[in-house]
């Protein structure tokens, strides 16, 4: 049997180093389903921090007075990766079962701490690795998660890059062959 994932066509990149004590955070998307209100309550609660969200509603966008001083929206880009690159992590707090969890493989990728929700694909997308997971409806275990990485930042960006590895099966070369085999086997005309 074989999987095809929507390929990811960018090469590993090391893990970065935050600058000084605080973390710039970001999600994308500001939909409801996508964990937006705990990304915003995290807003709230870790105000020492940046928070940025790539893909915000115009509507939210032109509503500052609504959300906490730290939390910037930025429009929707088909570049998200300009922005992440930017992040010392990316957090994909889903609400629902996604089937896969692009933005987080992009993220480990591209050499970013990664903490997706419990649901659906996401696990999948950090190897099942329990500790860059969170129970998506505990905003708790958000806040506990990121005072972890706070205090053991270079345990969290070795892991995110060990698991990043495991990412390859993602890749162009590695679907194209994929989708090559099932063509091979299944495409024998009648």
């Amino acid at each position: 049997q074989h999987v095809i994932y929507p390929p990811i066509d960018i090469a590993l990149r090391p893990q970065s180093t935050p600058i000084g004590q605080s973390l710039s955070l970001v999600m994308v998307s500001d939909a409801t389903k996508k964990g937006y209100l705990v990304f915003e309550q995290l807003a709230v609660f870790f105000d020492n921090h940046t928070f940025t969200v790539i893909g915000a509603s115009e509507d939210r966008i032109k509503s500052p007075e609504a959300r906490p001083k730290n939390l910037n929206l930025l429009p929707w880009t088909d570049q998200p990766l300009t922005e992440i690159a930017k992040a010392d992590i990316v957090l994909v707090p889903s609400q629902w079962e996604e089937p896969f969890g692009r933005i987080a493989i992009e993220a480990l990728r591209s050499g970013k701490i990664t903490i997706v929700s419990n649901l659906g694909g996401l696990p999948e997308t950090v190897n099942h690795e329990e500790k860059l997971m969170c129970q998506a409806e505990s905003l708790d275990h958000w806040k506990i998660k990121i005072t972890e990485i706070q205090t053991e930042y270079a345990f969290y960006s070795e892991l995110s890059s060990e698991v990043a590895s495991s990412t390859e099966r993602c890749t162009l070369d590695v679907q194209l062959a994929n989708f090559h085999q099932i063509v091979l086997r299944y495409g024998k005309p009648a």
